[in-house]
């Protein structure tokens, strides 16, 4: 490539190349503002549904039928009577884990002009109309391609990678559905240089099972990706112990209490951090106390937090899919160290990692001539990285299932101890504590793929017949 060629533009094509476009081609739908304006369907509507949700909370019926969009290309629909339609809400300023597309659920509309009854297709398949059972009509997939119509959650994959400043705020765990507290949350953790587009196919598929439909939620959880896996994971934690304090406050909810967390690439290595203790394992246990290197007080909350945890109690099974739990050698190649070059970390995790790098192996890394310097994602991803090892070495709490989904690529090699899906080996994604292990040939992008899908499915399945025996 020629030397020409301006360094943005360089970083731009190499991070594309390598690390996989992970944000799909987007097509707006095409909707009549002027029927949306109008809610005089509220006024005579009789509601059909879960206690929970308030049909005068909602800001719009939307006909089904009016919502396009190419990104998905199987529509889970279902035929029966009435007409299929969203409820929409506007993010409030008081709403919780709420992005400016607001909520959408799927629901199906009996009646004419007048009086109409609106149903809750999440918790019904079925309504008795004129003395006579009938199954109802649904399109589970309008909701989704209503909420890309409202704009995107995602946060820009590549500048949120370098520059993760800019974009630290908005890291959180994001719904895009009413909260039940009777439904299992399902976490979904994305990886690097990627976003929670990666988990829209996943979940269009899943909704499609009615078992997953009625007694799951999901969530995501959006995040810069430059940043040190261990501040990630930080934030993550606080976001999903946020979560629980909103909701489940008591720990009354016995289905709060049942999450699962699906977590794909780095995003699995996020994921082992919710369920793991740290222990030492991240700061010296012959060290400095973090409360004598007189750090600014934010700076000295986040090193607690980020290196000192517990597990999760509330997550009772995890997923990992194409995860890098022994590193990737993409990370240490020539454009990976080009990437790790250019990322830009927080003020605020630099004045940390500047004050500890010198303490402790697993908060300053070396770059090639041996030299310390500030760790960041790439960092953490080379197999010979301090991070790694000491995760790895900490062990999965014994009563907790989980399971491996390995993408083994599209021609898998065989043996299939060496494949590889392009970014990640098999030998690094195996886990021998998984109870369960499906491979799947697909790159790395699996959670796309529908033996991957089929597999989540399946283990939710299993999730939700263990949990109803507890």
């Amino acid at each position: 490539m020629s030397d020409s060629v301006p360094r943005p533009i360089l970083v731009l094509i190499a991070s594309t190349l390598v690390l996989g476009a992970c944000s799909s081609s987007h097509t707006r739908s095409h909707l009549s503002r002027s029927e949306l304006a109008d809610d005089s369907w509220k006024e005579q509507a009789q509601w059909r549904g879960r206690d929970s949700i308030n049909l005068a909370e909602f800001d719009r019926l939307v006909p089904a039928d009016r919502v396009a969009d190419r990104d998905f290309k199987r529509w889970v629909k279902q035929a029966g009577a009435g007409e299929p339609a969203i409820l929409w809400r506007g993010r409030r300023p008081e709403d919780l884990f709420v992005s400016d597309t607001g909520t959408a659920i799927p629901v199906t509309r009996v009646g004419g002009e007048g009086a109409s009854t609106i149903y809750d297709v999440l918790d019904r398949d079925s309504a008795i109309i004129a003395g006579k059972t009938e199954p109802l009509a649904a399109n589970f997939t309008a909701p989704l391609a209503y909420l890309s119509d409202q704009g995107d959650v995602k946060l820009p994959v590549i500048d949120a990678m370098i520059h993760n400043e800019k974009y630290f705020d908005e890291a959180g765990l994001y719904r895009f559905e009413p909260v039940d507290p009777e439904r299992i949350p399902v976490l979904l953790i994305h990886g690097l240089k990627s976003s929670p587009t990666i988990w829209k196919i996943m979940v269009n598929q899943l909704r499609a099972d009615p078992l997953v439909r009625k007694n799951y939620q999901f969530w995501s959880f959006s995040y810069p990706t430059g940043l040190p896996v261990l501040f990630s994971a930080m934030r993550l934690r606080e976001e999903i112990v946020r979560m629980q304090k909103a909701y489940n406050p008591e720990g009354a909810h016995q289905r709060m209490n049942q999450m699962v967390i699906i977590g794909h690439s780095m995003g699995g290595l996020l994921t082992e951090l919710q369920v793991k203790d740290s222990g030492y394992s991240f700061w010296p246990e012959d060290g400095p106390k973090i409360s004598s290197l007189d750090l600014p007080p934010e700076q000295e909350r986040q090193l607690t937090q980020a290196v000192f945890f517990a597990a999760i109690p509330q997550i009772r099974r995890a997923v990992f899919i194409a995860t890098p739990h022994r590193g990737s050698d993409i990370a240490q190649s020539g454009i990976g160290r080009l990437i790790d070059r250019v990322i830009q970390l927080p003020s605020d995790i630099t004045g940390v990692l500047v004050s500890v790098a010198t303490l402790d192996p697993i908060l300053g890394a070396a770059d090639e001539k041996g030299r310390r310097q500030l760790p960041n994602s790439i960092d953490n991803l080379k197999p010979d990285s301090p991070f790694l090892k000491s995760l790895r070495a900490l062990p999965f709490p014994s009563d907790l299932p989980i399971h491996s989904i390995i993408a083994i690529g599209e021609k898998p090699a065989d043996p299939i101890t060496s494949a590889n899906d392009g970014l990640v080996s098999y030998g690094s994604a195996h886990l021998d504590e998984a109870i369960s292990e499906a491979t799947v040939a697909s790159g790395h992008r699996a959670p796309n793929h529908p033996d991957a899908i089929r597999e989540v499915a399946r283990i939710l399945a299993l999730h939700l017949e263990k949990s109803r025996s507890r």
